[in-house]
């Protein structure tokens, strides 16, 4: 009885939200003149934005796990705000981390209590919410590590992100094209944002196809009513929203099948995807001589590597990555003046972004990690100087492209993983690797920790794989009990009702992403041969016969 009253609530709110979004944006929609004068006035208010996010959500919230490390450091609200005042908002967060007020992954994560000087401190997940939230769009986040967790995006909040979008589009050639949204269904909420994002701005999606199969990975009875209610909401409301429509990540090559057969005049197609759906979808057109025009490719979920671009532009396509998580939502642009091929614009109007130096578990590595703040008093989660466990290159400069006009002169590109795995834009935590490599390969197949290593990288044809090094010297194995080991120990601790842990699991084995290769694990400069090895530069494998 109470889930049922659980889920009846959350269909009701879901309700609200879907219509409250299409009636704004319905009502008041954003051109792309309102857009730069809508980022122009954040980017000149954002200290005091910054300052009245820190007031009413941090110091002002008793909960907050920021509050407790600025009173541990001795900052009052006044303190930081003369200190904003004195030296600019990045040079006091700089001050502030060295102060001990940060938050790295793991905290972030509530994987280990956040401990500085003498004091330790134990958060929970709901503390980092925005406590000054009491209605959104639910999404779900998480799952790889034994549980998801939820994020409630207000209204304001999607209103907000829907700005860049519309920029970024007339940057990009997008109006005009057909759009095709390739994304999962709920509970990921990407797919179903983009949709409406495009429909508001009368733009509606030609086709929404969904990397999971929703009638044999099933979401949850409450997630497929959402997506249908929001669908049949966006056509009383005028936008003909396409249901989505399952494609086998082996049958890629149907997508592109169906672009050509659609394609009746010269303008192409807008596609917004994973970076390695779009190069497999290029890749099979190129195999099997399929025309699928100038198509624009809108990617997110992953890194876009050289490979990947050279491939897909080689093709007479376009591809502009964008940058984002979860918690955030969109972190950043593709530049159109580009230094490297993931060269992002970050959104200084509603984040802040500043480096640390920070040594990576079971690695003797250090990489510069991004600590991120969040501006805005409707972000869904609040960040004050916290890890999203990404780390990169990080630039102060003048590019001369349209993102640098408006005043986005922030930029960040090389963005790379120093906690996580992602290939096929499924995402798995990289220490769920350990009990693998340490206690479950040597236990089933001999040999110790030593003789087996697992590294991500792109093989000799560009795709991104999961790879698991094994010692030439230990000996034949049998690769297909290793890979079903290599499942096992994955997922052991993840929650089998979880539907995105059970789509990484689909689309890895439909995709081969999981490849052992018989070499000698890499060693580390110092010698050692950690479980993981951090991929800094190409690793060139002979290929397999």
């Amino acid at each position: 009885m109470i889930r049922l009253l659980s889920n009846l609530k959350s269909i009701v709110q879901h309700y609200r939200m879907s219509i409250d979004i299409m009636r704004q944006l319905l009502k008041n929609p954003i051109t792309v003149d309102d857009s730069i004068q809508i980022i122009k006035k954040g980017l000149k208010e954002r200290e005091k934005n910054f300052l009245t996010m820190i007031k009413k959500c941090i110091f002002e919230n008793p909960r907050s796990p920021y509050k407790a490390l600025l009173d541990h450091a001795g900052y009052t609200f006044n303190d930081v705000e003369g200190l904003v005042n004195r030296v600019g908002l990045e040079n006091s967060l700089k001050r502030l981390y060295t102060d001990g007020v940060y938050i790295d992954i793991n905290e972030f994560k509530v994987k280990k209590p956040a401990v500085r000087g003498n004091k330790s401190f134990v958060f929970k997940e709901s503390d980092f919410n925005n406590p000054l939230l009491s209605s959104g769009l639910d999404t779900q986040t998480g799952g790889s590590t034994g549980r998801s967790t939820n994020i409630r995006v207000p209204l304001e909040y999607i209103h907000h992100n829907a700005v860049y979008g519309i920029y970024a589009s007339s940057l990009y050639g997008i109006p005009g094209k057909k759009v095709i949204i390739w994304l999962p269904i709920l509970p990921a909420l990407e797919g179903l944002f983009f949709n409406l994002r495009f429909g508001v701005a009368g733009n509606t999606p030609v086709k929404w196809f969904s990397h999971v199969d929703g009638r044999r990975i099933k979401p949850s009875r409450l997630e497929r009513f959402k997506t249908a209610s929001t669908i049949w909401l966006s056509r009383f409301y005028g936008i003909k929203l396409p249901k989505p429509e399952y494609i086998d990540i082996r049958d890629t090559v149907d997508i592109a099948k169906w672009m050509h057969q659609n394609l009746s005049d010269s303008s192409g197609y807008a596609v917004v995807t994973y970076a390695s759906s779009a190069f497999r979808l290029v890749m099979e057109a190129k195999k099997e001589g399929i025309n699928i025009a100038k198509t624009v490719f809108w990617l997110m979920g992953e890194p876009l590597t050289e490979r990947k671009h050279r491939e897909i532009e080689s093709f007479g396509c376009k591809a502009y990555t964008l940058y984002g998580c979860n918690e955030l939502m969109l972190i950043g642009h593709a530049c159109i003046n580009p230094e490297a091929v993931d060269d992002i614009h970050v959104c200084m109007d509603k984040l802040a972004v500043i480096q640390h130096e920070r040594k990576v578990e079971q690695s003797d590595i250090n990489v510069d990690a991004f600590l991120f703040t969040t501006l805005l008093d409707i972000s869904p989660k609040i960040f004050l100087n916290t890890e999203v466990g990404d780390y990169g290159v990080m630039e102060h400069k003048r590019c001369g492209c349209p993102f640098d006009g408006l005043g986005f002169i922030d930029h960040i590109h090389s963005i790379r993983s120093f906690e996580k795995l992602t290939a096929e834009g499924m995402t798995f935590v990289g220490s769920n690797l350990i009990h693998l490599i340490e206690d479950l390969l040597p236990s089933r197949f001999g040999g110790n920790s030593t003789d087996y290593q697992f590294l991500e990288a792109e093989d000799e044809d560009g795709y991104t794989r999961l790879f698991l090094l094994i010692s030439p010297d230990h000996g034949e194995v049998d690769e297909n009990s290793v890979r079903k080991t290599i499942f096992e120990g994955l997922f052991k601790d993840v929650n089998p009702e979880y539907v995105g842990a059970r789509a990484m699991r689909d689309i890895w084995s439909k995709t081969d992403t999981i490849q052992i290769r018989r070499m000698n694990p890499i060693p580390t400069k110092r010698g050692k041969i950690m479980p993981f090895y951090l991929c800094k530069e190409k690793v060139l494998f002979d290929k397999k016969p």
